[in-house]
């Protein structure tokens, strides 16, 4: 969002693959099956040290499920995933595997799911949510005694979180996570683990793959985070990225007859909307506020499907002045930016922002790239929620995949969170370790948009038919929102 900052620059530090013992002795999980769920879906836990230097310290309980492979006479192995967020639940992801995974998969694999640490079932954080709400209404602040302000309600949610959460606070990043899925996969008595992650997820793999590199057959990052960015590199990029999806929401507007903003200047309505919001004149038919915030943290959410449709018929609404359903919200990384979020972020990337004229000059420069949108809410909130945070135990870095098998990433050339500069960035970094399918479409999370992207990565999980080189899937209009030009 993945979630130098100040002078730290991509390339400050690189991490190699290094040589960690297996978690010998592990405690088995205890399967029964899962309360409320579907048939063939397993629950368990396992217990595990909060603090991996401390084996003999505090513990938690790790929140586990799995589905079976369904054709157990050709079963492959764990496949192991996660839906991102920071902050997403990896036990209800697997608990929808049938309805997102092709049957390939679930014949030949166990799909595995967890919370990570800190998350759902697995011990979450735990914040007033009275400060949440303080700190998410001031994260753009207008002068420099709103910074201040920003900074000390950050201290004191901080503080709050760290005191009702516990030391499980202190170790949230990546890292912690990766070391909690391979001793997941001692206790599943695998040698090898696959893994499938989305968004935030696919940093767990990439740590997972600079630590365990031996112990990955497939792996799969599925809209990348790209952890060698910068405060300004990170918000620009994520800027660039929410200008793009809006740029390639006028343009599907333009080609589609059925949309109520069809054959309108698209822009310039848009345009007149966020001067009006700005200005605090802006409301919706029941006369509730709309914000320029809103607006921004709206036009970011609708690229996630994409949902155009209904976004058109929200702007088209507010334009007007008649009634529509509001846009429907999106997880996104870091949406909203606050526990566990921020505990995860603030783990992984020094964002840096040294007072309010260091603030006033990232701020510029997300608006030089996003002119119509004003940046991205949810670059923009993340990088601010860091603002009282200690340095990051797990700071950025370029990181090194090398996997016995080369590990494939995913990106839609239009995502809106994870820009597709970041994939093609990590791959650059690790051209020998990594094969990179692009997507020429929008959306966030790709896997299952067409047959390509489907077929492509079911034959790697199932069969390790690495591609030999990269591979382009083409666009296909998103379901819901085909243009009448086809």
């Amino acid at each position: 969002m993945k979630r130098a900052l100040g002078a730290l620059t991509a390339g400050v530090m690189v991490l190699s693959a290094v040589a960690v013992p297996a978690h010998a002795g592990t405690a088995k999980i205890v399967w029964k099956p899962c309360a409320g769920e579907q048939p063939g879906y397993e629950c368990g836990t396992l217990v595990l040290p909060i603090d991996r230097s401390k084996p003999g310290g505090p513990t938690f309980e790790l929140a586990v499920n799995r589905h079976k492979a369904t054709d157990p006479a050709h079963r492959v192995g764990v496949l192991f995933v996660n839906p991102g967020g920071p902050g997403g639940s990896g036990v209800q992801f697997a608990g929808e595997a049938e309805q997102y995974f092709s049957p390939q998969i679930l014949e030949r694999f166990d799909i595995i799911g967890f919370d990570p640490r800190g998350v759902a079932g697995s011990k979450p954080v735990l914040c007033d949510q009275d400060l949440v709400e303080k700190q998410q209404a001031a994260i753009y602040p207008r002068t420099a005694t709103e910074f201040a302000q920003l900074v000390t309600v950050e201290k004191r949610l901080r503080a709050d979180c760290r005191a009702r959460t516990g030391s499980m606070y202190d170790h949230m990043s990546a890292v912690d996570v990766a070391d909690d899925m391979d001793a997941l996969r001692g206790a599943l008595g695998e040698a090898k683990l696959n893994y499938y992650g989305i968004s935030y997820g696919t940093l767990f793999g990439q740590m997972y793959a600079e630590r365990y590199a031996g112990r990955v057959r497939a792996m799969v990052i599925d809209s990348t985070v790209d952890h060698s960015l910068g405060t300004e590199a990170f918000l620009t990029s994520e800027a660039r990225a929410v200008e793009d999806s809006f740029h390639e929401w006028v343009k599907w507007n333009q080609r589609t007859a059925s949309s109520p903003l069809h054959g309108q200047d698209v822009v310039k309505i848009w345009d007149g909307l966020m001067a009006k919001a700005e200005r605090g004149a802006l409301t919706d038919a029941d006369g509730n506020k709309v914000t320029a915030t809103k607006l921004k943290d709206e036009a970011g959410s609708m690229g996630y499907g994409p949902d155009w449709p209904r976004f058109s018929a929200w702007v088209a609404a507010l334009h007007t002045g008649k009634k529509a359903p509001a846009p429907s919200r999106a997880a996104a990384l870091g949406e909203p930016v606050a526990e566990p979020v921020a505990a995860s972020l603030c783990s992984d990337f020094n964002f840096t922002i040294r007072d309010f004229k260091h603030y006033q000059q990232l701020t510029a420069a997300e608006l030089r790239n996003a002119p119509h949108v004003r940046g991205s809410h949810l670059g923009h909130a993340a990088t601010t929620a860091c603002l009282a945070s200690p340095k990051a135990s797990n700071p950025q870095h370029i990181p090194t995949l090398r996997t016995p098998n080369k590990i494939l990433m995913l990106n839609s050339a239009h995502d809106p969170s994870t820009p597709y500069e970041w994939a093609a960035a990590i791959h650059g970094q690790n051209k020998a370790g990594t094969v990179l399918l692009s997507y020429g479409g929008w959306g966030h999370g790709v896997y299952p948009y067409t047959g390509c992207t489907r077929s492509t990565t079911d034959n790697y999980l199932t069969a390790l038919k690495v591609p030999a080189g990269n591979l382009h899937c083409a666009a296909q209009e998103p379901a819901g929102a085909d243009s009448d030009q086809g």
